[in-house]
């Protein structure tokens, strides 16, 4: 039988890709697929390390790839670039591995596993699903593979049965950041396990995830891919809406509840900065160039349990916006003692936020009299050109 790009030899991977439209994908273009033996092309040759003639028809190399020394797998597997290796650390619910430079963002043994269309009830065992950001962005799915056969989550010398370059599914949800995806499947360590391996790139921040999904069952390849796919889509557009809200001290109380301004509402919350005596002058022009732009604010306020020094405000924002993977503060404000403020920007590109800080004026009922701090937070939606405010500290 002749095999086709976008085809797979096997009947179960029909029934899966039926059961993705009847679920509201929509497929735009026949997804790249390899087989076990693919026959070479000039993508193939590149991702098996063989380099096409003139002709178009690659001649196999064997070429070992190069390995930056300050890559992951430099410091995890022992030898590489003479590095010693690395300790990695151990998820804590999937007690899966990761690398101990990298930051973790799923770590998931789904309760009552989530499964697609058409796939039989079931059908999978146990899924432990993982994913993390490794250091600087900087890891490639061979790397990975071969980090994994190290530590032997997968086998020695592993071969890829299936792989997808940009899947078109599940359905991108709306918002979600424009991604470059590979997704790989391998067969696991014991019978009756699967696993998938997947990169997935933000276009504009360069942001690179790489996932892990361990399915025992009796899955087959092409519904374990999908299976592995739909669920990590969807916990990573959960922990990126989870990262993108701005972070609150710790012990704070709400002052009042959120209040959201769109249209003409934004202009009067602008005039109300700009005739305000206790805002600075860089604060204002912060504000008219950010609030101009936007499309809605959400404005919220917060009481510190105890005060907070200038200092202490700009080294918690520093900290816990680093942590959420946020940029350095595009402007920052302290020309006024006690009413620090920082513009930060959002991750994907997503609007900004302006924090500010000032003495807490009245109690909110049920804290105590003492002093405190009260956190001004405006986040401010839209696609904001900041170009015009350099960071600087006066």
């Amino acid at each position: 039988m002749t095999e086709k790009r976008g085809q797979v030899r096997t009947a179960g991977w029909g029934i899966a890709w039926a059961a993705v439209i009847a679920a509201g994908g929509a497929v735009s273009a026949a997804p790249e697929v390899r087989s076990e033996r693919p026959a070479p092309t000039a993508f193939t040759a590149l991702m098996a390390d063989e380099k096409p003639k003139p002709d178009g028809k690659p001649t196999a190399q064997k070429t070992t790839p190069a390995i930056p020394r300050t890559s992951v797998l430099a410091v995890l597997v022992p030898g590489v670039d003479g590095a010693p290796p690395l300790r990695p650390l151990t998820a804590t619910q999937t007690r899966l591995p990761y690398p101990a430079d990298a930051e973790l963002w799923i770590d998931r043994t789904p309760a009552g596993v989530p499964v697609i269309p058409g796939l039989r009830t079931g059908a999978i065992r146990r899924m432990d699903v993982l994913a993390f950001r490794p250091k600087n962005d900087q890891m490639t799915l061979d790397q990975a593979a071969m980090l994994y056969s190290t530590l032997q989550v997968l086998s020695p010398a592993p071969r890829p049965v299936m792989e997808l370059v940009n899947p078109p599914i599940p359905p991108a949800p709306a918002g979600a950041p424009q991604t470059s995806e590979t997704v790989r499947v391998y067969r696991g360590m014991v019978p009756g396990q699967v696993v998938v391996l997947g990169s997935a790139q933000d276009l504009r921040t360069r942001a690179l995830l790489i996932y892990l999904v361990q399915i025992t069952g009796t899955v087959g390849n092409p519904e374990a891919l999908l299976q592995a796919k739909t669920v990590v889509s969807g916990y990573m557009l959960e922990e990126r809406g989870r990262r993108s809200q701005p972070p609150i001290p710790p012990g704070s109380a709400p002052v009042r509840p959120i209040v959201r301004f769109e249209g003409p509402r934004i202009q009067e919350l602008a005039q109300s900065i700009e005739r305000s005596a206790t805002v600075s002058a860089q604060v204002k022009e912060i504000a008219r160039v950010v609030l101009m732009q936007s499309s809605g604010v959400m404005y919220g306020a917060w009481q510190t349990s105890a005060p907070l020094t200038d200092q202490a405000f700009f080294d918690f924002y520093q900290t816990q916006t680093q942590k959420l993977g946020w940029g350095p503060a595009i402007s920052r404000d302290e020309t006024q003692p006690g009413h620090p403020t920082l513009l930060l920007q959002r991750p994907h590109n997503d609007g900004v936020v302006l924090v500010r800080a000032e003495p807490t004026a009245r109690p909110v009922l049920g804290k105590s009299g003492g002093p405190s701090t009260t956190v001004v937070v405006l986040v401010i939606e839209g696609s904001i050109n900041v170009s015009a405010l350099k960071p600087r500290a006066q």
